[in-house]
């Protein structure tokens, strides 16, 4: 399933993921949470997240390129989502790691 949340784009459907593992969605959320401890929003919110930090560690490729591959709608939500989560922009940690 990591594999699946962690492809470019948009992140699979709960409907999607569930189906794979054979559960109904209801019951995957539970499981989730119980095998993880977070909520399936949370895991998918932190592994975009990490992601983007790998990428931005990188000279290239552009920020909006790295915010569609994470699967955000657009560049301005992937900067609010980075901020929020590390409290730097996509800009301000990708110049930090770059000096």
């Amino acid at each position: 399933m990591d594999d699946r949340v962690q492809q470019p784009g948009k992140p699979p459907s709960v409907a999607e993921l569930a189906a794979e593992c054979g559960l109904s969605t209801r019951h995957f959320f539970r499981q989730f949470k119980i095998a993880t401890g977070q909520t399936l929003t949370r895991y998918v919110a932190d592994r975009k997240i990490d992601r983007a930090k790998q990428l931005l560690r990188q000279a290239s490729p552009a920020i909006k390129v790295i915010a569609w591959d994470c699967g955000f709608d657009s560049a301005a939500a992937f900067s609010a989502a980075f901020r929020k989560a590390t409290g730097l922009t996509p800009r301000q940690f990708r110049e930090g790691v770059m000096h």
